[in-house]
């Protein structure tokens, strides 16, 4: 059997509830896979989502393998951002850039998937360049050879990502197996994720990726391990061990869950998208 989530292990570094999300308790339907074009340290991320504006971010962060030793995180590290039963923005699907349906593309729309999803945040560096020889990021660093995947097709638009790694890969498996238990959420491999998908935008259950909802971003893209992972989870059950008192991942069943199909809602101090 296959190790549980351990959430004795996950570091909290929670945002602040009164600025940076939203806490509403709504039912959970999809879960959406991101990767943030960045550094592999989750506290940079999650800093980033303070100072961008009120209410960005995602509920989960996993940092990514680290560039240099003596870091305060590990590979595969997984830091608690605010509970799940909570949402924040992190599809903007109603964005001029995203080319999709127009029944689907307004302001209210994107706010029912964000409500009814939760997001898992990868650290990682995203489509990178080629040039003299060396990876590029988008922030100039390099990134070794060993940890870039090639899409000889590329993948939209782009020749050569960094890659999740291993550890990543197995801190998410054991996220989405444990929140696809607690909000039955089917498990089953959704073989059009890393394309646009009318069943992501129309709030079908199940686990998908940013570019299912998104055909201007690349997070995340197809990495064989990936799909290997996702492909694997049907039929798996696991329950976290070791809760500590000052993390709570499970939905209050005493306050109850509340449906937009039900209930509209008003959001407010919504920012204006950049």
């Amino acid at each position: 059997m296959k190790s549980p989530l351990d959430l004795s292990k996950i570091v909290l570094d929670q945002l602040d509830p009164k600025t940076d999300y939203f806490q509403d308790i709504q039912k959970k339907k999809q879960i959406y896979i991101h990767h943030s074009v960045s550094h592999p340290n989750p506290t940079d991320v999650i800093e980033s989502w303070r100072n961008k504006g009120p209410r960005i971010g995602a509920c989960i962060c996993i940092a990514g393998k680290p560039y240099t030793k003596g870091t305060s995180f590990s590979d595969g590290q997984i830091y608690s951002v605010f509970p799940s039963k909570y949402w924040a923005m992190h599809l903007n699907t109603h964005v001029d850039s995203n080319s999709i349906s127009n029944k689907y593309k307004d302001r209210f729309h994107t706010r029912y998937l964000e409500k009814h999803s939760i997001a898992i945040m990868l650290c990682n560096a995203g489509a990178l360049s080629w040039e003299n020889g060396k990876f590029y990021t988008a922030y100039r660093t390099t990134i070794a050879e060993d940890q870039v995947i090639e899409y000889v097709d590329k993948f939209r638009g782009k020749r050569f990502f960094h890659k999740y790694t291993a550890e990543q890969i197995e801190s998410l498996r054991k996220l989405l197996v444990y929140f696809c238990n607690l909000y039955q959420v089917p498990l089953t491999y959704q073989a059009d994720m890393w394309d646009v998908s009318d069943r992501a935008l129309r709030g079908t259950p199940g686990i998908f990726s940013h570019v299912s909802v998104r055909s201007d971003l690349s997070d995340c893209h197809p990495q064989p391990d990936l799909i290997e992972m996702l492909s694997g989870l049907k039929g798996e059950g696991m329950t976290a061990t070791t809760l500590p008192e000052s993390f709570k991942l499970e939905a209050d069943e005493e306050e109850g869950l509340e449906d937009e199909e039900d209930k509209e809602e008003n959001v407010e101090e919504e920012p204006k998208d950049e």
